[in-house]
């Protein structure tokens, strides 16, 4: 372990973590991972076929495969809530569909309609209820996710491709990130709009809100990291430029951490009082990247088609 020193001069340590398990054979390398939110189960698709299904809390057995309607999934997520987990594919045609894993062996619950364009980002409300959708065409669709799987808002404001879509804890609200910045949604399903536009330097590539609302973070292409406060639609502060791009953002429980991924691969864990790294990671380069929910676990996937997991925060 190196004590690397950032510009303040104070000094944090950079661990190099060796894998908890290996998940091997993925066809074509691994393009897209997604935990469920109980950390029980990880979802792996490759670049050919099939995402294939691990329960992580059984000897790492492979359930069935969720099987995209197209070529393979561009996009996966799980429900915060629960085991439904969602993924999107792009290509020959622009498909969403959503699978229920509580019970082992996935069942397909829903095939959205009205998705339009290949989709990079997908994200569940917290109760489940609607699924957030954006990608190549600037706009946010939000669907019912499973009772009519049928799209009830069009937001319509980014004029590039959108990296990332993110809502609040209470799931009235919604962030996007896109090569053109940061919007920021108020969420109904009757009425949607956008709230603010939010000023991001060059393209936006995450967001997050803290596990209390009280804050957003935002990363970018260029390595930079703000911090928001969203109700007021403020910047907070800078947190300290990263020298990759942010691939994803994410809380840590104690509202006080956001923890990202960097291309490299390095996972970073910022004092959110500070602006100043406290913690960091750094994994083999990766394709593919998701965190737990916690923050305290990394699955890795790899151009070999090897998925790997690594433990991401200190041991409690």
């Amino acid at each position: 372990m190196s004590m690397p020193t950032n510009t303040a001069g104070q000094r944090w340590p950079t661990n190099e973590p060796k894998p908890l398990v290996s998940l091997k054979d993925h066809a074509g390398g691994v393009r897209a991972l997604a935990f469920s939110a109980d950390r029980g189960l990880l979802a792996v698709a490759g670049r050919e076929g099939p995402a294939r299904l691990w329960d992580l809390n059984a000897n790492f057995k492979e359930l069935d495969a969720l099987v995209p309607a197209g070529g393979r999934f561009d996009a996966l997520v799980f429900a915060q809530r629960g085991r439904l987990v969602a993924g999107a594919s792009g290509f020959p045609e622009a498909t969403v569909r959503i699978w229920d894993t509580s019970k082992g062996a996935p069942r397909e619950v829903a095939d959205l309609l009205g998705v339009r364009g290949p989709l990079h980002a997908l994200a569940f409300s917290p109760d489940g209820k609607f699924l957030a959708g954006a990608g190549e065409d600037g706009a946010v669709r939000l669907w019912d996710a499973v009772a009519t799987g049928m799209p009830f808002a069009e937001l319509r404001g980014h004029t590039r491709p959108v990296r990332a879509v993110t809502f609040t804890p209470d799931g009235l609200g919604l962030a996007s990130a896109a090569d053109d910045g940061v919007r920021l949604w108020a969420v109904g399903r009757i009425r949607s709009w956008q709230r603010a536009v939010l000023t991001h330097p060059g393209a936006a590539t995450a967001a997050t809100f803290s596990t209390d609302g009280k804050a957003l973070a935002t990363g970018g292409q260029d390595g930079s990291v703000r911090l928001w406060d969203p109700a007021s639609a403020q910047l907070k502060k800078e947190l300290r430029r990263q020298p990759t791009a942010i691939r994803l953002l994410t809380p840590a429980q104690d509202c006080a951490t956001v923890v990202g991924v960097c291309d490299g691969t390095r996972v970073v864990h910022w004092d959110m009082a500070s602006g100043f790294e406290s913690r960091e990671w750094v994994l083999p380069a990766a394709s593919a990247v998701a965190l737990t929910s916690d923050a305290r676990y990394a699955a890795a996937g790899y151009p070999d088609g090897v998925a790997q997991v690594f433990r991401v925060a200190a041991q409690r």
